[in-house]
């Protein structure tokens, strides 16, 4: 508020609270700070500007599935005068052209640049907060977003806090922070105090207490999973319930895995079929995917009250924690899973037909985990061609190789003729892209293919 920000990384295992530990600073701030919140999602790991995208889409009030005049609107009133240069790269950036025709290396340089003048525009009416959370899984381009915006923090008002767990794949290193937090572990009395708190009232033998703080070696999510997996079966007996039976989990992958495995299978199922539609997914997308949809806002309700998951502002809902995500995915059958992938990537088709290039990366992530050859082609040209218009020849590469290994897999499914005309075009189009990234060796290896294909 006084005119000065900082960029500040927050670091730690998972469960260690460091998204709570953001969300309490969020609880206590001023009034008039502005906050506006990006999330990165393991299965957009290759997925250019996702979490840049959200960010824009916080700043300006917009959201997904919105029409390009709305979004052009939305950028005039915050860009306001002297903004308009950073006009057209935000607007490829929310809408990037159908056609995906190449663009120049230099695009991703000024994409960062206009996403960080957008976040400055709107600090210099009230100091901004960007929240950018499990940056473990940020694609590269959205990184560039993220350091240009660290930049920024010393020049004007805006704070800018990116939450990694422990920072395997050295993407924190590669960005300057003014500031690391590390959250550690709780130590004995800690732990102590957080669990009379989550036990309160209930009669706990301590020697049972002390086993499970035993265990957690001062996690505060591995212990709230496993207290609150307590706090349940006491719950459900009047008196006298026998704790002998219960055995404490050696692991926080176990102890979440105890509470999912403690749901009534309606719950269960719900939650894993979330765990499919990703850390955030719409009710309405579930509706489609679960056998008793007619059940779901009940299911949905029993999960918010348990803390899985929380219902946010635009009506979909968010995993509390990443890990209880991956953990009820995991337990997933693999035919059980393929299945959920399949028909949430026909929901998606079903519920939204006018963004299907915008969601071609989802769509092409689901389909090609659950095997649908024909549809994951699809979805991988469009994700190509939306990448390849927005600068991000890697990724377009990157999935123009993978739709070429189905095309030529021979598994009797055949590439969508709406989609590319033959596969010499497909060839012709990741030639394209190798030309606009310089790698012309590889990009005359693919136009000579595609010529030897039209004979």
């Amino acid at each position: 508020r006084s005119g000065r920000g900082v960029a500040v990384a927050v670091t730690g295992e998972a469960g260690s609270g460091k998204t709570r530990l953001v969300d309490r600073v969020r609880e206590i701030s001023p009034p008039g700070v502005v906050w506006v919140d990006a999330r990165a999602a393991s299965f957009a790991r290759e997925t250019a500007y996702w979490s840049a995208r959200e960010m824009v889409h916080a700043v300006t009030g917009t959201h997904p599935g919105q029409t390009p005049v709305q979004f052009g609107t939305a950028l005039d009133r915050v860009l306001g005068a002297g903004g308009g240069r950073y006009r057209d790269d935000l607007m490829s950036l929310l809408c990037p052209p159908a056609d995906g025709s190449p663009s120049a290396p230099e695009g991703r340089e000024r994409i960062a640049g206009a996403a960080a003048a957008l976040a400055e525009r709107v600090a210099r009416d009230a100091p901004l907060v960007s929240v950018w959370d499990d940056c473990q899984w940020i694609d590269e381009y959205s990184l560039d977003v993220l350091r240009r915006l660290a930049g920024t923090s010393t020049t004007g008002p805006v704070v800018v806090i990116a939450i990694f767990r422990n920072d395997e794949t050295g993407l924190m290193a590669a960005t300057e922070f003014d500031v690391i937090l590390k959250t550690g572990p709780f130590d004995a009395d800690e732990s102590r105090e957080l669990a009379s708190v989550l036990l309160e009232g209930l009669r706990v033998p301590p020697v049972l207490v002390t086993e499970v703080i035993d265990a957690a070696r001062g996690n505060p999510f591995f212990l709230k999973e496993v207290l609150g997996a307590l706090r349940d079966a006491a719950a459900m007996v009047d008196s006298g319930w026998n704790v002998r039976n219960l055995a404490v989990p050696s692991t926080l992958h176990g102890a979440v895995m105890s509470r999912v495995d403690g749901l009534a299978p309606r719950e269960k199922e719900t939650l894993q079929a979330a765990a499919v539609a990703g850390s955030v997914f719409s009710p309405a997308v579930l509706e489609h995917v679960c056998a008793e949809s007619s059940e779901l806002g009940a299911s949905l309700d029993e999960l918010c009250r348990r803390d899985f998951i929380c219902a946010d502002t635009t009506g979909e809902y968010t995993f509390r924690q990443p890990m209880t995500a991956e953990v009820a995915y995991e337990s997933l059958l693999k035919s059980r899973r393929l299945e959920l992938h399949r028909r949430t990537g026909e929901a998606i088709e079903r519920l939204f037909p006018g963004r299907l290039i915008e969601l071609s990366p989802v769509l092409a992530y689901h389909y090609e985990v659950a095997g649908v050859a024909d549809k994951a082609f699809e979805y991988l040209v469009r994700a190509a061609r939306r990448a390849s218009a927005v600068s991000a020849a890697r990724e377009a590469l990157r999935r123009y190789r993978r739709a070429l290994a189905i095309a030529e897999s021979g598994d009797g499914s055949s590439p969508a003729p709406a989609v590319v005309r033959d596969l010499a075009a497909l060839h012709e189009e990741i030639a394209d892209a190798h030309v606009v990234v310089a790698n012309y060796a590889d990009a005359r290896a693919h136009f000579d293919i595609a010529a030897g294909l039209l004979d």
